[in-house]
């Protein structure tokens, strides 16, 4: 599953791709100003759109994971699921 974090400032415009996109999976959340600043500092992230993966245990895997769509990404994802 995916976790989809939004830090647009424009939650209509966001409320209406999200609605608009039916490939989009997985769920969607947007971020304040303040929880977006401490949402970057937890995870390291220093550009949008950042890829982070966790394993069923919680431990974070990759703060700096490839797309969804990259292959090589799929791999290493049907390699956690074992």
């Amino acid at each position: 599953m995916f976790l989809n974090v939004s830090v647009d400032a424009d939650l209509r415009a966001w409320i209406k791709m999200i609605e608009g996109d039916t490939e989009w999976e997985g769920i969607h959340i947007n971020q304040t100003q303040e929880q977006r600043q401490a949402l970057w500092k937890s995870y390291k992230m220093y550009e949008v759109p950042t890829y982070i993966i966790i394993d069923r245990a919680g431990k974070i895997v990759s703060v700096q994971a490839k797309k969804p769509s990259d292959p090589e990404l799929q791999d290493e994802l049907k390699a956690l699921l074992k």
